[in-house]
């Protein structure tokens, strides 16, 4: 259908779209495209919330209208992830899409724009979750970089007046819709991204219509200045420097050590004693960085030559005492916090994008409770960020590092939801072994009172077991038993939202789905099994050979078989022949595992006359 101007189709197909729109542009390119179609009503509905569900669908709609897609290969995700998509509750059918819902979310998970456990936030109580504009950055960021193949550890700086509430995770992808002019890097007429703020169809359709031009090939952005500086964080140069933000997580006065964890998670251990410290145009000594400074890291194979301190704010401890009903000012909605400190009460404004983590928890302003010990990062009287603890709590996760969890040692646990415990240990605390060692790896419970590690108790359990099933406990708290490879029985529990991964393939899945003797290795948090991996089968084998070569000091034989293939034997832990008992030109029989075209294990290596 052809129309003189976009004003003429706005007008002729949407009751609810004036002639001088703001959006009017953009709500075209997305229609005409088949992007984000109408309503059978004739109304586009702009300013409604959508879901996450139509976030994803009209992105996959994008790709797909961009020519990087065909939709006939959409009915293949759909079934390929069809179990974990039906276990999330996602409809098949979503106004005023149609039926493509789980093609778009199979397409997501496929190529990893969407986790499956993010897929669980879909649908709450039978209602589809909005999105924020955070989220639905995020999800559009990842899907174009699908073919766009950017830098995505870049040294990244934003203008926005509430850059500080954009995660470090998420930064790279509000970024990339930057650099590629989707999304303005002034913000709003505030100066604000606003990344709480649930999104709209018409601002979707803005976003849309950019990543749609920049897919086809229609609007090739200019890029700023920013791009030729960018340094990989993964891609080191042929001097071996790498430059990375993070965060500062222990610093060993003493020892000059410091420990900083980057935005994935990982934990770097440096030599602070020859680094260069600055700050601004400041130099500073290593006892004058302390833990949760962000800093840039500047590496050169494997040391610490660089560590530039980046702006931080003010830094104000105290316990919470107060706070006000909801007010407004030309900035947004905040809440004046009293908190009560060793110099008196002091007053804060907290507005909706301050970012408030409570036990390692992110959380709403209203969970801060009476009498929590607050850390808080303020410019002047705004609250950036609030770190608060309550006065005892217990958690669960992962031990990152062996401790003897004496004073004055290290901890590093890893929660249950993927935050950190990074401290030293300050004062005795009680360590409840209950006979069992707790060594990296092993899951424990730990005790804080306001934030600080005051009790360690084994669970007897490690983060990943593999055995086979022994038995299958079905009650309120399912369990299974598993036969490790130590002949060890371990009982563990199972959760009801559990994971299995089977010849690749993830799924959702309970216990009514394993089955006695199948050999599964288990991956576990605090509170149970998360997801279970079902291990194929080892086939084991035999060949005569004649032995090539003896190392007796790494314990390997090299021998030929009948067939002439070359194979390096190692011998099977435990195995009770030896070494010794071989000599170059002997015939063996070799009985074990193929652990690759080359390499064996034998569980029996037997001389022949």
């Amino acid at each position: 259908m052809a129309l003189s101007t976009p004003t003429a189709f706005a007008a002729r197909l949407f009751t609810d779209v004036p002639e001088d729109y703001w959006a009017m542009p953009f709500i075209i390119k997305v229609v005409e495209n088949d992007i984000m179609p109408g309503y059978s009503d004739a109304t586009y509905k702009p300013s409604k919330a959508v879901t996450k569900l139509e976030v994803i669908t009209s992105i996959y709609n994008t790709i797909a209208a961009s020519g990087k897609f065909d939709k006939l290969q959409g009915d293949v995700l759909a079934m390929k992830f069809g179990a974990t998509i039906d276990a999330a509750n996602v409809p098949k059918t979503l106004a005023p899409y149609g039926e493509i819902t789980w093609a778009a979310v199979g397409y997501a998970l496929e190529n990893e724009i969407l986790h499956p456990d993010e897929l669980k936030g879909f649908v709450i109580e039978g209602e589809l979750a909005e999105a924020t504009k955070l989220e639905a950055a995020i999800f559009l960021g990842k899907g174009m970089n699908i073919f766009l193949n950017e830098n995505l550890q870049r040294i990244i700086s934003f203008d926005y007046k509430d850059a500080f509430s954009i995660p470090s995770a998420a930064a790279p992808y509000v970024d990339l819709l930057i650099q590629n002019e989707v999304i303005s890097s002034k913000g709003d007429d505030k100066g604000n991204f606003n990344p709480k703020q649930v999104m709209t169809r018409e601002v979707l359709a803005t976003l849309l219509s950019g990543s749609y031009g920049v897919l086809s090939g229609e609007i090739t952005p200019e890029k700023t200045d920013s791009d030729s500086t960018a340094i990989s964080i993964t891609n080191t140069t042929s001097t071996g420097t790498k430059v990375y933000e993070a965060i500062v997580s222990i610093v060993h006065d003493e020892l000059e050590i410091i420990e900083i964890r980057d935005g994935g998670g990982k934990l770097h251990v440096y030599d602070g004693s020859k680094a260069t410290i600055t700050k601004g145009s400041e130099s500073l000594s290593l006892t004058e960085v302390n833990k949760g400074m962000d800093v840039t890291v500047h590496e050169n194979d494997g040391d610490l030559v660089k560590l530039v301190v980046n702006k931080q704010f003010d830094k104000i401890e105290g316990n919470f005492f107060a706070k006000s009903d909801a007010l407004s000012d030309d900035n947004g909605t905040y809440r004046v916090i009293t908190v009560s400190t060793d110099e008196g009460k002091k007053y804060f404004k907290a507005y909706d994008s301050a970012v408030i983590v409570k036990d390692s928890e992110s959380v709403k302003l209203e969970n801060i409770e009476m009498g929590d010990q607050l850390y808080i990062s303020a410019e002047g009287f705004d609250v950036r960020e609030v770190e608060a603890f309550s006065k005892k709590t217990l958690v669960s996760g992962v031990l990152n590092r062996t401790s003897d969890f004496k004073k004055g040692s290290t901890i590093s646990v890893q929660l249950d939801k993927g935050s950190f415990i990074d401290q030293v240990i300050e004062m005795d605390i009680e360590v409840i072994s209950k006979g069992n060692t707790m060594s990296k790896g092993d899951i424990i419970n730990v005790t804080l009172e306001y934030g600080k590690v005051t009790r360690v108790e084994a669970t007897g359990m490690s983060s990943e077991l593999s055995g086979e099933i022994q038995s299958i406990l079905i009650s309120a708290t399912p369990q299974i038993t598993l036969l490790t490879a130590d002949q060890e029985s371990k009982v563990v529990n199972i959760k009801p939202d559990m994971t299995f991964v089977k010849d690749g393939e993830t799924g959702s899945g309970d216990i009514y789905d394993l089955r006695l003797e199948q050999n599964v290795t288990v991956k576990m948090d605090g509170s149970g099994a998360n997801t279970i991996v079902f291990n194929k089968p080892v086939e084991k084998t035999k060949f005569k050979a004649e032995i090539l070569e003896v190392f007796q000091s790494a314990n390997l034989l090299k021998v030929k078989d009948d067939a002439g293939q070359t194979w390096t034997v190692s011998f099977k832990e435990g195995a009770t022949f030896s070494i010794l008992d071989y000599e170059v030109g002997g015939s063996v029989f070799v009985f074990g595992i193929e652990l690759s075209s080359d390499l064996f294990e034998a569980e029996l290596v037997i001389g022949m006359q």
